[in-house]
């Protein structure tokens, strides 16, 4: 608990805060399920904290897939005041002559597919791409080799 708390607490000198700052904490699921069993002197060290995400010392902890490449255990504090968006825009598409599988859970057993043109149906597919970027250079910290 005293490692994660001192890690966040000197980051979060590095990140530039100010009234309108927005911080997260971006975690891995390994590291979220740690987080949320942690105990100290028998009392769960961050009891808002569960395998899915939630606070710690009033941050919101999100859970993400991948949060860096380089360190399996990294986490990052990210200020959300500090990015941009690049919305790339919506791109619609419709189509008769598609064949799709309608599977909830596509992984599992053969496949059949359904042909839209022998269905009389319509595919409809929209796209939204977006990327963000950091408008301040510390508006992203990562913390490395956390063994929380």
């Amino acid at each position: 608990m005293r490692a994660a708390l001192a890690d966040i607490a000197a980051k979060l000198a590095l990140v530039g805060l100010h009234a309108g700052s927005a911080l997260a904490i971006v975690v891995n699921a390994q590291t979220a399920a740690s987080l949320s069993v942690k105990s100290a002197s028998g009392q769960l060290a961050f009891p808002d904290m569960t395998p899915r995400g939630g606070t710690i010392a009033g941050i919101p902890v999100l859970v993400a897939e991948r949060v860096t490449g380089d360190s399996p255990d990294g986490v990052l504090l990210v200020d959300a005041s500090g990015l941009v968006l690049a919305d790339g825009g919506l791109t619609f598409d419709a189509s008769e002559q598609a064949a799709l599988v309608m599977d909830t859970d596509p992984a599992t057993g053969a496949q059949q597919l359904v042909s839209m043109f022998q269905t009389n149906s319509v595919a409809l597919r929209l796209e939204r791409t977006f990327g963000f970027q950091r408008a301040r250079d510390n508006a992203v910290v990562l913390l490395e080799n956390c063994a929380w």
